[in-house]
């Protein structure tokens, strides 16, 4: 197993997956990170059962906020994975839950504030762009004598 990543982390969202069975899902820059004990036991299996499917090296191990110890989480791609090489029932039920539910869900609500942060952020770009070519023009005109210089 991989040594622990020691990284500021947000607490996990705690998402029902079914009745008495909640999911802690990881919003981190490179995607969404599952606990993979939480994922095994969704598909009524074990996390060892999880590493001989996906084989050695299985994830990577987080210190979540709500847990003394570090836990060992599976990235969006290795949950695929396990979609594709697990053909039970559970994995199906979890597959459809992420993949048409949980997922665009996480994603559109995700999508507003980081749109409006976008639109900000090109906005003030403009903006000093605007000003930049204004005095770059001013400067190129008031640098050359010219009859025209002023009358402008």
């Amino acid at each position: 197993m991989n040594t622990a990543i020691n990284l500021e982390m947000k607490t996990p969202l705690r998402l029902d997956f079914s009745k008495g069975l909640a999911m802690r899902v990881l919003r981190r820059p490179e995607g969404f990170w599952f606990v993979a004990a939480e994922v095994a036991v969704s598909m009524k299996l074990e996390v060892k059962d999880l590493q001989i499917a996906l084989g050695e090296p299985l994830g990577r191990s987080f210190c979540l906020a709500d847990e003394a110890e570090p836990v060992l989480c599976l990235s969006e791609g290795e949950l695929s994975e396990v979609f594709r090489r697990i053909k039970k029932p559970g994995a199906r039920r979890l597959r459809r839950w992420w993949l048409e539910e949980t997922r665009p869900a996480l994603l559109h609500q995700a999508a507003a504030p980081s749109t409006a942060e976008a639109l900000h952020l090109a906005l003030a770009l403009a903006a000093e762009a605007a000003q930049q070519v204004s005095r770059t023009v001013l400067d190129a005109v008031l640098r050359e004598p010219s009859p025209w210089l002023h009358s402008r």
